[in-house]
């Protein structure tokens, strides 16, 4: 039996930590999405989410960031009071722990079964599949907030005559998506890693770091104390300003073979030594572990918190964040039709039509609402979400049905299309269907036409 662990990250894959995390066999994780949940619900309610997971679901471990998990001595203890081993992994306490009196550093720790930052446990990171290599199309490229600092460095490259690619809110190309900077890294010479925040120096490594030596991409990094733990120079070289990071990046260029040939080194010792596989041990050795518990049932709040994440999602229109988020909640209930509709409709938009075809059918045979089933209209919206689908269609089972035939049929698959048609029994969702699916005049589609015709008498 796996132990379960729950862990703090972003489900979302433009995120700053998505999937970073794997764990070590015999145990099994479940993401818990903080960043996001926070902002949408706000801190008190995400609590009540961490404690309800814990009486519920009962994970062995639960690991959060303080200060990022918001969490209260009562709702910690009440955390711990379900048997959940509470373990704070505080990344960031270079940056903040200086804010706290050593009396205050006494009560957070007395919160948590083990408080461990990242000069104890080093930082890790999940593998990824490598970048493309490519000849170089830009000098440099960072990304990340525009903080005064690295403005400093962007002008100092570009001062040199360097082409660089600066992205990330506040830079004037803006913010980009995790697809797009795996992009960049690739027709990039050099990726530039910083150690700040702000406008404030950190010395110390930032997950960057490793994220970036994970996809095989050439890096030189701010210099920090702890930058050697991770990577030798001749793996990941460094700067301490902008002269010599100017000097760094021209250097590279002028290498080629040297600069992939270090990437590859990066990429291995990340592989080798720096995954949460080899690292959670560590993280978790003070523990006295107990026998795997069993859970109890599901967290209701918890279920609800990723179909409003992914409803907003898909509203603002990011359906890769959105197709991430509500896979995870079909994940969690299979039978939820706005989670299924959801996702199979995210999927098509991304392409990905037989994929999307399982969890449309799905979405279409959950028991529908006897009220709103026999009724054909459109309740709006007005913005708030897409709980009832873009469509926002009464009876509920249609717009799972008018994709599932629109995607049937963009894969030309006219017959069974025609099959799901027919099965169709509800006069109400007969007409929705029709009304909604216009055709072209290929011939193929001439069974189709029929069954439509017939719907809207």
């Amino acid at each position: 039996m796996h132990r379960r662990v729950a862990f703090s990250m972003t489900i979302d894959p433009d995120g700053a930590m998505h999937d970073w995390v794997d764990l070590p066999t015999g145990f099994a994780l479940l993401p818990i999405p903080t960043q996001e949940a926070v902002h949408l619900i706000g801190a008190r309610a995400y609590e009540e989410v961490l404690v309800e997971i814990a009486e519920r679901e009962r994970p062995d471990v639960m690991v959060t960031h303080p200060p990022y998990d918001f969490l209260t001595p009562s709702g910690a203890a009440r955390i711990r009071a379900a048997g959940t081993k509470l373990v704070a992994y505080a990344f960031d306490d270079e940056i903040f722990a200086g804010a706290y009196s050593p009396s205050r550093k006494a009560a957070i720790a007395a919160m948590y079964d083990r408080y461990a930052t990242t000069r104890e446990v080093p930082w890790a990171t999940a593998p990824q599949p490598a970048v493309d290599e490519r000849a170089a199309e830009y000098d440099a490229v960072l990304v990340g907030r525009a903080y005064p600092r690295r403005a400093v460095l962007v002008e100092a490259l570009r001062a040199a005559g360097l082409h660089v690619v600066a992205r990330g809110i506040g830079w004037p190309d803006g913010f980009v998506s995790r697809a797009g900077m795996r992009e960049l890294y690739a027709r990039a010479a050099v990726v530039v890693t910083t150690a700040d925040w702000e406008d404030v120096a950190v010395p110390m490594v930032k997950h960057r770091l490793l994220d970036t030596a994970m996809l095989g991409a050439f890096q030189v990094a701010q210099e920090a104390p702890d930058l050697r733990r991770y990577f030798a120079a001749d793996e990941v070289p460094s700067f301490k300003d902008a002269a010599e990071l100017v000097a760094r990046v021209r250097a590279a260029i002028a290498d080629p073979v040297s600069r992939r040939e270090m990437a590859r080194r990066a990429r291995a010792r990340a592989l080798a030594e720096h995954t949460w596989t080899r690292r959670f041990p560590q993280l978790i050795a003070p523990l006295a572990l107990g026998e795997p518990r069993v859970p109890v049932g599901r967290a209701r709040l918890f279920d609800q918190l990723l179909l409003a994440l992914a409803s907003r999602a898909e509203a603002s229109g990011r359906i890769a964040a959105a197709a991430d988020l509500w896979r995870a909640a079909v994940e969690r209930d299979p039978d939820e039709p706005a989670a299924a509709c959801g996702l199979g409709r995210c999927l098509r938009d991304l392409g990905d039509r037989k994929g999307a075809l399982p969890f449309l059918a799905r979405a279409a045979a959950v028991e529908q609402p006897l009220c709103a089933s026999a009724l054909d209209c459109r309740l709006p919206s007005y913005g708030v979400g897409v709980g009832l689908g873009r469509m926002a269609l009464f009876p509920p089972a249609a717009e799972a049905t008018i994709l599932r035939v629109a995607a049937l049929l963009e894969l030309r698959r006219v017959a069974e299309a025609a099959a799901v048609l027919d099965a169709i029994g509800e006069p109400a969702l007969a007409r929705a269907v029709a009304r909604a699916i216009v055709l072209d005049e290929d011939p193929a589609f001439a069974p189709i036409r029929s069954r439509l015709a017939r719907f809207s008498l």
